[in-house]
């Protein structure tokens, strides 16, 4: 009941609301303070930037400080950058992964540095989320490496997303890595190199 409540608030943009969520960011209940760092990231309010960040900081539970991580992206907070770099290096991997998805709204040349940084990381949906930022916040400095994930990464739905950013970013050198990529042993892979490549602007 309390996460539904906390969810309902999302309709209502005001002051009041705010504050509301921004109390829940201290239950005792991670999932409650999770909900509340969610809902308060849509409904992207400035004010609750300094409540969000200190809950990316300070919150004992991972859920929490993702959901965080998050809803400082969709707010493009650019103060959060410290920590989302942070983050983005945290040992838990839920919390990388929602670093790189903040980062992702966040464009600029330090984000693209850390998420190319994060393009080996061990968890394949950091590698994924990595991949697909970097392509929005650096498109002209993604394609290299992003040609060297479909080629090489171990883990085809890491692949499969460097196919539909390359498909997007298109010019030769996205294509051609395309074309090769429609030999790949994964027929996931096959099928969206080659629809990358119908809708690949030349």
């Amino acid at each position: 009941m309390r996460a539904a409540a906390v969810a309902a608030l999302a309709v209502v943009r005001d002051a009041g609301a705010g504050a509301t969520l921004e109390g829940r960011l201290d239950d005792a209940r991670a999932p409650q303070r999770a909900a509340a760092a969610r809902v308060l990231g849509f409904l992207r309010l400035a004010a609750h930037a300094p409540a969000l960040r200190a809950a990316l900081a300070t919150d004992a539970a991972a859920e929490a400080r993702a959901e965080a991580a998050r809803a400082l992206g969709r707010l493009g907070d650019a103060a959060s950058m410290p920590l989302l770099i942070e983050a983005l290096a945290a040992p838990v991997a839920c919390l990388r992964h929602a670093a790189a998805q903040a980062l992702a709204r966040l464009p600029t040349d330090e984000a693209a540095a850390v998420l190319h940084g994060r393009l080996d990381d061990p968890d394949p949906e950091v590698r994924a989320a990595a991949a697909r930022g970097l392509a929005i916040v650096s498109p002209g400095d993604a394609l290299v490496p992003l040609c060297a994930t479909l080629a090489n990464d171990a883990d085809p739905g890491v692949r499969v997303t460097a196919a539909v950013a390359l498909g997007q970013l298109g010019g030769e050198a996205a294509r051609a890595a395309l074309q090769r990529a429609t030999a790949d042993p994964h027929p996931e892979v096959r099928d969206r190199a080659r629809a990358a490549l119908t809708q690949s602007p030349r």
